[in-house]
This record gives C-alpha cells, sequence and structure tokens, in this order.
C-alpha cells in the first residue's frame, strides 16, 4: 500500500508541544524571616547610617552579695558587649525578550512571573546570608567524617543548656544530616520520640519543617554550606537571640511604575524597556543585612556529607 497519511511523514503534526503550565524545578527556599528563630531588628531606613551598634547587657547576670554589719557595698561590673550589623544592597536582574513573550505558550513566561521569582531570590539571599554564618559559630558538635547521630544532637542541646540557653531552640540541617539522624533515631529505644510535622504546623512554619525534638524545632535546609573541603555539612542548632536581620524599605519604593510586594515588603521590582532591542528587563533589590549577635547561644553541627 502507499500514500497513507501517518504521524511519521504527515507535515499536520510538530516534533514536540509544551505544556501550558512550567512547573518550578525543586529547590530549598527556607524562610525564616519573621520566624522567632531570627531577631528583626528592623527598620534601618533613615537612621543615618547602614550599620547598626546592638548593645549587649548581662542584666539578669547581676547577683547580690551580704557584705555584712556596718560594711560598705562595693560596685559591681556589668557584662557588656556590643555586636554590628550592617545592610548592604541585594539585587538580581532577569531579562525576557519580546519573541519570548509573543510566543510563550498560554502566557506561561512573562514579566509577572519573572518579577515574583526575584522577589522569591530575596527569601532564598536572606536563607543563604543566615546559613553563611553557621561556620563561626564557636562551640561545635559532631565528627568530622562520620554520619550524624542521635548523641550528636542531645550533645549540642546540652552544650546550650550549660551555656544557659533556655529560650526556644531551633536546629537547621542539610538533607543528608537529616537523614543520618532519622538512620540514628530508628536503632533507639526508650521514650525519645521524634515529632513529625502535621500539615498546620508546616503551614505555621514554614516550608522546610522537619518537626521537633528534645524541644528543638528542625528545619531541612539544602542550602547549608559544606565544610572542611566539602567533606562535610555544617548544621547549627541555636537558641533565639543567637542570629539576627535588618531590613531597610527601599528608598524608591514609592516611584511610579515600580512594585512593593506586601508579602515581601522590603524588596522593589523594577521594570526597564528596550525598544530598540526587544529586550525586557526585571530588577529586584533590596537592603539586607544578617549577622551572629551572640556566639554562646549556638553549636554548629559538622557531619559527613
Amino acid at each position: 500500500m502507499a500514500n497513507e497519511i501517518v504521524a511519521a511523514s504527515s507535515n499536520f503534526l510538530v516534533g514536540s508541544v509544551l505544556e501550558f503550565e512550567i512547573r518550578t524545578k525543586l529547590n530549598s527556599s527556607i524562610n525564616l524571616r519573621g520566624s522567632p528563630a531570627l531577631v528583626d531588628f528592623s527598620p534601618m531606613a533613615a537612621r543615618g547610617a547602614l550599620t547598626l551598634a546592638i548593645p549587649l547587657a548581662g542584666w539578669d547576670a547581676l547577683v547580690m552579695t551580704a557584705p555584712g554589719e556596718g560594711a560598705g557595698v562595693s560596685n559591681t561590673a556589668l557584662d557588656s558587649d556590643q555586636i554590628t550589623l550592617t545592610i548592604a544592597r541585594q539585587a538580581i536582574q532577569l531579562q525576557v525578550s519580546d519573541e519570548l513573550l509573543v510566543s510563550s505558550l498560554g502566557g506561561a513566561i512573562g514579566v509577572e512571573r519573572l518579577a515574583g521569582s526575584a522577589v522569591s531570590a530575596y527569601i532564598n539571599r536572606h536563607n543563604d546570608l543566615t546559613v553563611g554564618l553557621f561556620g563561626s559559630v564557636t562551640a561545635s558538635a559532631g565528627t568530622s567524617g562520620a554520619n550524624l547521630t542521635l548523641d550528636d544532637i542531645v550533645d549540642a542541646t546540652q552544650t546550650l543548656m550549660r551555656a544557659n540557653n533556655v529560650d526556644g531552640t531551633y536546629c537547621m540541617l542539610h538533607g543528608q544530616q537529616m537523614g543520618d539522624l532519622q538512620n540514628s533515631l530508628r536503632g533507639e529505644g526508650g521514650a525519645l520520640m521524634f515529632s513529625a510535622p502535621t500539615a498546620d504546623m508546616i503551614a505555621a512554619k514554614g516550608k522546610g519543617y522537619a518537626g521537633s525534638f528534645l524541644n528543638v524545632d528542625f528545619w531541612i535546609n539544602n542550602r547549608v554550606l559544606t565544610a572542611n573541603s566539602n567533606a562535610d555539612y555544617a548544621g547549627c542548632m541555636w537558641s533565639r537571640g543567637a542570629f539576627g536581620y535588618a531590613e531597610a524599605t527601599h528608598p524608591m519604593s514609592s516611584m511610579r511604575g515600580s512594585i512593593n510586594p506586601e508579602v515581601v515588603s522590603p524588596v522593589l521590582v523594577e521594570f526597564e524597556r528596550s525598544a530598540t532591542t526587544g529586550l525586557n528587563t526585571v530588577i529586584a533589590s533590596a537592603f539586607l543585612g544578617v549577622a551572629m549577635i551572640e556566639d554562646a547561644r549556638a553549636v554548629k553541627i559538622v557531619t559527613d556529607a
């Protein structure tokens, strides 16, 4: 037979078609901004400097003494310190051509979608600046080259308790570290139990929340950095007051033609268009600084990658 109209030789079919919706690739976008885990020192706008000096004082460490009958009382020294937190401009630029916007199936790609991604980029930057501090923490738990175990977690909690940390406690681990901890927990017996997160808890505490154990809230964050020439991951356990951040409202946030998303108020999204090249540019910027406030409130957890 001949002249059949079949798919293999038809002029009526194309090689492939695009799905209307572009799926989002896997990523680790943990958002502790606004969480009790971090101290918010905002706003920093119009304060006369980009650097914030944070005074620390040992008010609650003062202790009375018994001077004795008829004896005078001497002055007691107040333990104090000062930490600085500097904000800086954070920014991202995305560009798309007129041709892509015209041909984009169902409007899957547009400047609005790029603007949304630019705002997400701020959350990721916030995340990266936070986990970037873990390696500078003095106290340490875990063993380089060895998998994370329950003993390492208990060691970290006890280190914090010995340093008088009684506030809310948080822990952020790489997925590899959390997997190793789960394997360790499978071999444990007794009354200790890891409380898995419910849907309501995840909604309240955000993406990446993994549950609670020993009164510590855990997050899985694969943006946690490596240590020791990429041989390990450096997670961290800390109490409130260990890390803090400051933001400043962008000075051009009220400018016409810009967007100041309510969900992430510090981010300014602006648009530029080149008529000669047919290129459309989305630029998002914000002012942010993250710093370690008190080293004694944290323990880095360094274990095998």
